[in-house]
């Protein structure tokens, strides 16, 4: 929700840079995530995560176990 509001607020810059004929070059935000990952605004299947699977690699990062 938060990036969301965001993005609206940035398009709003954007928009109003544009208008102004300036650049928006260093304005604008690369979002990698652009899926909604909230329950609430998109249904989508969940699967348990296979970390016995990454057990090596998380020793390496010294990252405890549960």
């Amino acid at each position: 929700m938060e990036m969301a509001k965001r993005f609206r607020a940035e398009q709003k810059k954007i928009a109003s840079l544009r208008v102004a004929g300036k650049r928006t070059a260093f304005v604008e935000t690369m979002y990698v995530l652009d899926l909604s990952l909230d329950h609430r605004c998109a249904n989508f299947p969940v699967k348990p995560v296979p970390w016995s699977r990454y057990t090596n690699a998380l020793r390496e990062l010294d990252v405890e176990e549960s």
